[in-house]
């Protein structure tokens, strides 16, 4: 959910767009739902690291499979 949510936001077109503007919202609220379950069992650094790290990775392969983004970065 952590890149659906990234990868929906930007296609919403700074909100102009309703459908992915409302997949944006929704999986925004799902992907931060096991990072708020997760310290019951984890500690909650090690939780958010996952969660992150997840996200990142995932936002990062969306970007380069749909949205024809470059693998390098430039700075």
């Amino acid at each position: 959910m952590e890149f659906i949510w990234s990868f929906a936001l930007k296609q919403s077109e700074g909100f102009m767009r309703l459908v992915p503007t409302l997949i944006s919202q929704f999986t925004i609220v799902e992907a931060a739902a096991p990072l708020f379950m997760a310290p019951k069992s984890l500690p909650p650094g090690s939780a958010y690291a996952a969660w992150t790290g997840s996200g990142i990775l995932g936002t990062f392969l969306a970007g380069i499979i749909w949205l024809d983004e470059s693998r390098l970065s430039v700075a």
